[in-house]
């Protein structure tokens, strides 16, 4: 964990993690990639994303192969404020 405002952050099962922040994220958008911990290209997989339903301050993150086994990666995480841009006809 190298991020600025994650505070903790643990494995629950296989390929299943939870991440948490100093802060309220739960209107916040999050972007995670596979990761290398070394040089080079991460293999082949899958990673899902999302709030932690009643933790303010989580995040949910599940990696699989690429035959959707839960499986433990690396990965990138960011958040970021969502912007919610409402169009208007005229």
């Amino acid at each position: 964990m190298r991020d600025r405002g994650a505070t903790a952050s643990a494995r629950t099962v296989a390929g299943d993690y939870e991440v948490f922040f100093n802060r309220d994220v739960s209107e916040c958008d999050f972007v995670a990639t596979l990761g290398n911990p070394g040089a080079g290209n991460p293999d082949p997989g899958f990673i899902v994303v999302a709030a932690r339903v009643g933790q303010p301050n989580g995040v949910f993150v599940a990696t699989s192969n690429t035959a959707g086994a839960s499986t433990d990666r690396s990965f990138h995480l960011q958040s970021g404020v969502l912007i919610r841009a409402e169009g208007t006809a005229g």
